[in-house]
């Protein structure tokens, strides 16, 4: 071969890669690296060993699993037996100590609210799951007198509460128990649902420095529609992530069942990816053909290295370590 023709090999190779690259950026984030996804549901121990596959191909050491009724997983219309799901929970954390943290979740109809959270919590428990800001699961104000006792323990003992609450809807009645438990750390996720609103989420942030969220927004439909408000508005998204970097989690709330894990582990691989690319690429493709079909090509954040550390590790992080031990 001689000299000019390894040169035109060369070259053509420096074009592909080039190609290769535009079309597929290489992302800020690297696997291993140790992030922590603070918003999952699990089913049972049967997801735990292919799910920790998945995580450790995307650099996630730590979830955050949140305890769910069959309402969440099977899309049943009772919220029931997620006493059940709490018990699972807290055995795969106890054999799992490095790679999960939970949270129980209570309904206000329980006859003792508090002392299932203080059994929670002795068992290892980060703090409490509540459903009743979220549209399908509203039945009384988040205000209401019985659910007051369950805000002083949460924020008498320094636990961690994550609750829906639909800004839109409910933000007045969420504003008054944040004013009552202001040392209460409260997550409230897929920027308690007012990413077409960052302006007011913002100005909430400003006003409760215990407020947190996380970057998550559910079901696949969600989570395309998500990724879009992100695409259409980067500078916005980047704008309030930059400042509220310690307080904005990575999450992907996708509801792992037995059925993902065990024939529908890649599209869920691609979803939680997805989740990482919005942050840390400039442009990424989505696909997915199960259980809704999407192709699209999304604008990222490409947030700086910095950012990323804080929103992947540090911040979360921070946040767990917080409670004390029971």
């Amino acid at each position: 071969m001689n000299i000019k023709t390894k040169f035109s090999i060369i070259a053509t190779i420096g074009v592909l890669l080039v190609v290769i690259g535009a079309a597929y950026p290489i992302s800020k984030t690297n696997a291993g690296a140790g992030y922590i996804n603070m918003h999952e549901h699990l089913q049972n121990m049967d997801d735990v060993e292919p799910f920790l596959a998945l995580n450790e191909s995307l650099g996630i050491s730590k979830t955050l699993l949140l305890g769910s009724s069959d309402k969440t997983i099977f899309l049943k219309p009772q919220f029931a037996h997620y006493d059940e799901n709490n018990d699972e929970l807290l055995k795969i954390r106890e054999a799992y100590p490095d790679n999960f943290e939970v949270l129980c979740a209570t309904y206000w109809h329980d006859l003792d609210q508090v002392a299932k959270i203080a059994s929670c919590y002795e068992r290892g428990a980060k703090g409490v799951k509540l459903y009743n800001g979220h549209g399908s699961f509203y039945e009384l104000p988040l205000d209401d007198p019985v659910m007051l006792p369950v805000y002083k323990y949460i924020e008498d003992h320094g636990l961690i509460l994550l609750i829906h609450v639909n800004g839109g809807k409910y933000l007045d009645e969420f504003e008054r128990v944040l004013q009552k438990f202001p040392n209460m750390k409260t997550i409230c996720p897929h920027f308690c649902l007012m990413s077409k609103k960052l302006d007011t989420l913002s100005t909430l942030f400003d006003k409760y420095p215990n407020l947190y969220t996380d970057t998550s927004f559910g079901y696949i439909e969600y989570t395309a529609a998500g990724f879009n408000r992100f695409s259409k508005n980067p500078d916005r998204f980047t704008q309030f992530i930059t400042k509220y970097a310690d307080r904005v989690f990575f999450g992907t709330d996708q509801v792992v069942t037995n059925t993902k894990t065990r024939k529908h582990i890649d599209e869920l691989k691609r979803v939680f990816e997805g989740y990482l690319r919005i942050l840390d690429s400039a442009e990424f493709r989505f696909q997915t053909t199960w259980p809704k079909a999407y192709d699209e090509t999304y604008r990222g954040l490409a947030l700086p290295e910095a950012i990323l550390q804080e929103v992947l590790i540090d911040a979360p992080q921070k946040l767990l370590d917080s409670v004390p031990a029971y």
